[in-house]
């Protein structure tokens, strides 16, 4: 059952009670937004080869960065998290690059 279902199900005490609950929580992490890291940094490519990884290992499609959940996922992690059209025309072309470039 997904989480929208079953909010829906309950009783409209027990809903208000939840979206406060889930308020206090997006605020808690509104409150502990990380350091963002700068685009050349070691951290920011890294984050972004383990994303590459993630979808190329997992077959996920590239608009997952935008999707959804795990797309405010990328994004409360830092805003400057690659979309898709980065990921298309600039990531995705480097690993392979690299890959032929230690297989050849």
């Amino acid at each position: 059952m997904s989480l929208w279902r079953y909010l829906k199900k309950l009783p409209p005490l027990e809903l208000q009670h939840q979206q406060d609950e889930l308020r206090a929580l997006s605020n808690t992490l509104t409150a502990w937004t990380p350091e963002m890291y700068e685009t050349t940094s070691h951290k920011k490519l890294g984050l972004d080869q383990a994303l590459i990884q993630m979808i190329s290992n997992d077959m996920q499609p590239i608009s997952i960065v935008e999707d959804g959940v795990f797309g405010n996922f990328c994004q409360a992690m830092n805003p400057k998290f690659p979309s898709r059209q980065v990921i298309s025309k600039t990531l995705i072309p480097a690993m392979f690059e690299e890959a032929q470039r230690k297989l050849g």
